[in-house]
This record gives C-alpha cells, structure tokens and sequence, in this order.
C-alpha cells in the first residue's frame, strides 16, 4: 500500500504586501501538472434526471457501487484512457462514499448517487491530469483562485474531497473568506491559513496584473 502525501489547503484572506500574496499564487501555479481555475466550476455541476436513478441498480449491499455495471452505463465516457486510470477513479470514489474522516455528514443513497454522477461527468482536463499521475515525482495539483466574495458550490466542494483522495494537490484562495467548507466536510479533511485581512474586492486578474516599481524591484522592497 502506498499512502501519497498530499495537500488540501484553503488560504483565506491576503498579505496586506499584495507583492507577497502574488509570490504565493504565482509558487502555487507556476508548477508542473498543474491546473488553474479562476471562479469558474472546475467541473460540470449536475441536475438530477429520471433516468439518472437507473445507476442505482449498480449498487451493492454495501453501498458501493458494482465498477463492472458503472462501466456498462450509458453515463460512462471513461473508456478511451487506461484500465488503470479507469480502475483508479471509481474504485476511488466508492472510498469516498465510504470515508469516515472527511465529510460532515454521512451519505445516504441520493448522496451517493448525486457524486457518482460528478464523477462520470469529470472535466476531461483533470481525468488526463491523473492520468499522468507519477507519485515519485510529479504529483498533480488544481489551484483555485475565487474573486471577490465568490465561493464553491456543495458539489464542487464534494468533488473536490474526492480528488484530493485521490491524491491530488488542491489549494484554493479565498482573499474574502467567504467559503465555508466546515458546513461540509469534516476539519481533518483540509487545513486552512488565514493571513494578514480579508478582502472583498481581490481578482484573480487584478493580484497577477500587479507590478512594482523600478526602484522597488532595485531594492526588492
């Protein structure tokens, strides 16, 4: 058993040196396999259809879920990458549906359902991050960076607790504070660095455009 050692970080707030809050951004981003999301969804959110329930009858007595039946759903659209990767990202998530020490709240079966279905509708760009997954040397990682007083959304959250079992990388900027992931997942899921104050109106755009002076970079003030 190889247990990654990886990380699931949420940064509130900012240095009042913003030229410091964007060394930090830029470390985080600036590294190989690596994916950046500014605001949007880092996947497909889901709306529940009737025939969506028709995953159900995969599952097991246990709760999870049959991979060979997933496989053969008409939701499936994993077929293209290796058995490996395949393999990886379901049995993945009936670990997650099964975590004690990461969620808030147990799933039951609409839960369990709903992150299915986010899984099967995985962003293509992520799959091929894990697909290029190397635990020695080039662990993947997703950087998220929220404007202003935006946040995630529950099911993003949740799909985000499954990467990072995964083994995924996952660090998210929150200069106003205003996510509040306790709601859903449990403290011994993520940890969180609170710097210097909170601010309401931080971009993504504004923190990377910053640029100092002639004489401040002479005397790297």
């Amino acid at each position: 058993v190889v247990t990654v050692p990886c990380l699931f970080k949420k940064i509130s707030g900012v240095y009042n040196d913003l030229f410091e809050y964007q060394k930090l951004i830029k470390k985080c981003i600036e590294t190989e396999n690596t994916l950046v999301f500014n605001n949007n969804n880092i996947s497909t959110e889901i709306k529940f259809s009737e025939d969506m329930y028709e995953l159900m009858f995969c599952q097991l007595s246990d709760g999870t879920f049959d991979i060979a039946q997933v496989k053969k759903s008409k939701f499936y659209k994993f077929q293209k990458f290796s058995d490996e990767v395949q393999n990886l990202l379901l049995n993945k998530f009936n670990e997650t549906i099964k975590a004690k020490d990461v969620f808030a709240n147990a799933f039951d079966k609409k839960a369990c359902l709903e992150l299915l279905c986010l899984v099967l509708s995985l962003n293509e760009d992520i799959v091929k991050l894990i697909d290029n997954f190397d635990f020695t040397s080039n662990i993947p990682k997703i950087v998220i960076f929220l404007d202003e007083e935006n946040t995630l959304s529950e099911q993003m959250i949740k799909l985000l607790a499954y990467l990072h079992l995964i083994g995924l990388d996952i660090v998210v900027f929150n200069p106003s504070g205003s996510l509040n992931f306790n709601l859903i997942l449990m403290k011994e899921g993520y940890t969180e660095d609170r710097l210097e104050s909170m601010k309401y109106d931080i971009s993504f755009k504004k923190v990377m455009s910053l640029k100092r002076g002639f004489f401040s970079k002479l005397f790297d003030m």
